[in-house]
């Protein structure tokens, strides 16, 4: 097994792992609902970078079905997206609602950096860390938008 596939296979159990440690039993509806919504923001706008050549992800899981990856659109984003939606500070001020925003967004450009220097899961032809930050941003309060309107009413 490869560093690629090793690294691509402890995605899925931590991510796993992440779902029943953070996310008690009384908000798995949640979970299910923000796993869910997740998912078309997140195959969209992967697909778009793909497809338009931004980037590249020369190593993956169902390299013959789809030129994204799977398991970050699929899997790793989507539970990052519970996590965020489901322990998001609404009784907290406006500054700790920054710093939690800007902790889960950094926290996953970080990730992205490392594994594009030390593998072959993903190569940057024609975009920046700053434009995966500002992506992952929106897409994540984007996502909490839709749960906060879905749960708790617009």
């Amino acid at each position: 097994m490869n560093i690629n596939t090793l690294i691509e296979s402890s995605v899925w159990i931590i991510s796993i792992l992440l779902l029943f440690i953070f996310v008690p039993k009384s908000k798995i509806r949640e979970a299910y609902i923000s796993f869910s919504f997740m998912q078309l923001p997140g195959w969209l706008l992967g697909l778009a970078v793909v497809q338009l050549g931004w980037i590249e992800y020369p190593s993956r899981f169902f390299a013959h079905a789809v030129r994204t990856s799977f398991t970050f659109e699929f899997l790793a984003f989507p539970v990052i997206s519970i996590l965020f939606n489901i322990h998001y500070p609404v009784q907290k001020g406006f500054w700790m609602k920054m710093i939690y925003i800007i902790f889960y967004s950094t926290i996953l450009v970080i990730m992205e950096i490392l594994i594009l220097h030390f593998t072959d899961l993903i190569k940057y032809t024609h975009w920046k860390w700053y434009l995966s930050w500002i992506s992952i941003t929106l897409t994540l309060l984007l996502s909490y938008r839709f749960y906060y309107w879905f749960f708790r009413g617009a």
